[in-house]
C-alpha cells in the first residue's frame, strides 16, 4: 500500500486520494492506503492525531450524493465550519465528475501496543517507521535485481 499525511486537517481521504487509492489497486487488489492527521486541535483544544485506512470502490457520481462513504460518526469529532467546508468541497466534486467515480471504503485498522499504556504518538511513529522501512527494503531489492540483469544483458552481448 501507500500512507501519506494530512497536517493540519481532516484523515478523510480527498476525491484525489482515493483516485490514487484506485490507481494502486489496479496494480494489486490488496493495496491499502493509510493517512496520518496530525498537529490538529480539537474544540477543547487538546491536540488529536488520527490515522484511517481505506480502498476505492467504483461508483456513480451522482448515485449517493453528498459526502459518500463517510459517516456521521467521522465528522462528529470535527468542527461545524470543517463540516461544511467538506459539504461544500464534495458538492462541488460532485459537479466536476461525470460519468463513474470512485468512492472510499473505510478498512479497519488497529494500532496494537504492549500492555496498559494509552496510544501515544510514538505508536503512530512506529508505524510509519516500520512502513518505510519495508519501503526502502523493496527499493533495494528491486536495485540490487536491476543491477544484476543489466550486467549479466552486458556479459551476454560481449559474447555474442
Amino acid at each position: 500500500g501507500w500512507y501519506h499525511s494530512h497536517p493540519h486537517i481532516t484523515v478523510l481521504p480527498s476525491h484525489v486520494d482515493v483516485k490514487t487509492q484506485a490507481m494502486y489497486q489496479m496494480l494489486d487488489a490488496g493495496f491499502i492506503g493509510l493517512i496520518f492527521s496530525v498537529f490538529n486541535s480539537a474544540p477543547s483544544k487538546e491536540q488529536t492525531i488520527q490515522v484511517t485506512a481505506f480502498q476505492s470502490l467504483p461508483g456513480s457520481a451522482g448515485a449517493a450524493g453528498g459526502l459518500q462513504g463517510v459517516s456521521s460518526a467521522d465528522l462528529a469529532g470535527l468542527d461545524l465550519q470543517t463540516q461544511e467546508a467538506l459539504r461544500a468541497s464534495a458538492a462541488e466534486h460532485l459537479q466536476e465528475s461525470s460519468g463513474s467515480s470512485w468512492q472510499r471504503k473505510e478498512v479497519p485498522l488497529a494500532v496494537l501496543q504492549d500492555g496498559s499504556n494509552p496510544s501515544t504518538l510514538s505508536d503512530y511513529v512506529e508505524v510509519q517507521k516500520m512502513l518505510l522501512a519495508e519501503e526502502q527494503a523493496a527499493h533495494q531489492q528491486h536495485k540490487a535485481s536491476s543491477s544484476s540483469s543489466s550486467k549479466s544483458s552486458n556479459t551476454s552481448s560481449i559474447h555474442e
